[in-house]
């Protein structure tokens, strides 16, 4: 076997357990729900499924309850994405300082993805319901609103997914430096 066949085989051979997975858990089901959300399909066994068209689209965005989860969902998204990016920034400046805590700092920013979920969420419950009002002194709640528990919910979203973006940008700066 010449050495380009034996190095495609063995692409292939190591591609394909993730590609079939993927097919499988990700783009066929995504395709079969595409195709279901052109239909009345009820999801019930033997039902009969006719084309609907677009009709399930104007319905849903038609529908205000949609239209006010939609909106959660962006605003939510916006805080999360911003959130992160701009907090991993910093953090990553921050642990490219040459200061003796450096290792200490990144150890406690990778800490909470060490930590169960379950565990972390009655951590957070404690922070928002008696940490922050007692660092402010304010009588305040930020799990009773829905307006101040999407921003609690971007906080501790971004907290979890924040280590992703701040070693990805250590990581880069490191490697800059070195060329």
């Amino acid at each position: 076997m010449n050495p380009k066949t034996k190095k495609t085989l063995i692409f292939w051979s190591f591609l394909s357990p993730a590609l079939i997975a993927f097919l499988l858990v990700v783009a066929i089901p995504f395709a079969i729900g595409i195709y279901y959300s052109f239909t009345d399909w009820n999801a019930i066994p033997g039902s009969v499924v006719s084309f609907v068209g677009l009709k399930n689209y104007r319905e849903v965005f038609q529908d205000t309850q949609f239209l006010k989860a939609l909106m959660t969902t962006i605003v939510y998204s916006l805080y999360a994405v911003v959130l992160v990016n701009i907090v991993g920034f910093f953090l990553a400046i921050l642990v490219t300082q040459k200061m003796r805590s450096a290792n200490l700092l990144r150890t406690t920013f990778f800490m909470p993805n060490l930590i169960g979920g379950l565990i972390l969420g009655y951590v957070w419950k404690f922070v928002f319901l008696k940490t922050i009002p007692d660092l402010l002194a304010i009588d305040f709640n930020m799990l009773s609103k829905p307006s101040t528990a999407l921003l609690a919910m971007a906080i501790v979203s971004t907290c979890r997914w924040v280590v992703i973006s701040w070693s990805s940008m250590w990581q880069l700066s490191r490697g800059f430096r070195s060329h």
